[in-house]
C-alpha cells in the first residue's frame, strides 16, 4: 500500500511539472526587450533579448551577397558582452559578431565571415559599430 501511494505522488508531481513547463519556458521571447540597430554600412538588425540573455532577431545586410534579404539572427548577451551570428545560406557563408555594449545604445563588434565551401582561405574579419535606432 505504501508503494502505490508513493507512485501516485510521483504521478501527481510529474503531471504538475509538465503543466508548469507549459506555463514557464525560459527559452521563449515573452518578456524580452526589443532593439533596432544600424551599422556604418547601412546594414540593419532587430534584436529581442530575453532575461536569460538569449538573442533572437533579424539581420538585413547592405553589402555583398544577398543585399536586402532578411535573415534570422541568433546569439547571447552576458553582462556587457554580446555575440550573434547570421547564416548567409545562398552565399555559403556564416558571419559572427562579438563585442560589447554598456547600455545597448551602441554595440562595438569584431566580425568574422567564413565561407562554407572547401576554400578555407576564405575568411574575412572586420569591425562594425551598431547604433540603436528609434522604433515607431
Amino acid at each position: 500500500m505504501g508503494l502505490s501511494l508513493k507512485k501516485r505522488h510521483i504521478k501527481i508531481m510529474l503531471t504538475m511539472m509538465l503543466m508548469l513547463s507549459f506555463i514557464y519556458n525560459p527559452f521563449t521571447t515573452e518578456g524580452s526587450e526589443q532593439y533596432n540597430f544600424v551599422n556604418q554600412s547601412g546594414s540593419t538588425m532587430s534584436l529581442s533579448i530575453d532575461k536569460s540573455g538569449i538573442i533572437k532577431g533579424q539581420y538585413i545586410t547592405a553589402l555583398g551577397c544577398g543585399i536586402g534579404k532578411t535573415r534570422p539572427l541568433t546569439g547571447w548577451r552576458n553582462g556587457k558582452a554580446i555575440i550573434f551570428s547570421v547564416n548567409f545560406e545562398e552565399c555559403e557563408s556564416i558571419t559572427s559578431w562579438v563585442g560589447h555594449s554598456d547600455d545597448l545604445s551602441e554595440i562595438e563588434t569584431i566580425w568574422t565571415l567564413v565561407k562554407g565551401n572547401n576554400d578555407w582561405n576564405m575568411k574575412l574579419t572586420g569591425i562594425s559599430h551598431f547604433k540603436r535606432t528609434k522604433t515607431e
